[in-house]
């Protein structure tokens, strides 16, 4: 994904679309507000897999695209992945040439 947007703008933004203030959305991600203020700001990098899933459900967000602008993938998904690496790789492969 080629996302010019960082992590912590995306988040931002989300925030206050809905309307939720920098503290009001720490304490819901159990985060400091100087925390979430740094990664906001794009001073710390990226919160962990549970903290982004989190903010994605609060945010009505797709979990999936949150943790893309981290450059996360889901822990489920890279487990599936490591079962059968050849089997999926080739199956992403031949799905990205078509696009």
């Amino acid at each position: 994904m080629t996302n010019k947007e960082t992590f912590g703008k995306k988040i931002k933004k989300l925030r206050e679309e809905k309307e939720y203030s920098q503290r009001q959305f720490a304490i819901a991600l159990d985060v400091t507000p100087t925390y979430l203020s740094k990664i906001e700001r794009g001073e710390f990098p990226a919160p962990s897999e549970e903290v982004i899933k989190k903010m994605s459900h609060l945010l009505g967000y797709d979990t999936d695209l949150l943790l893309s602008y981290a450059n996360k993938v889901d822990s489920e998904l890279l487990a599936i992945i490591q079962n059968s690496p050849q089997k999926y790789a080739s199956l992403l492969r031949e799905w990205a040439e078509k696009k």
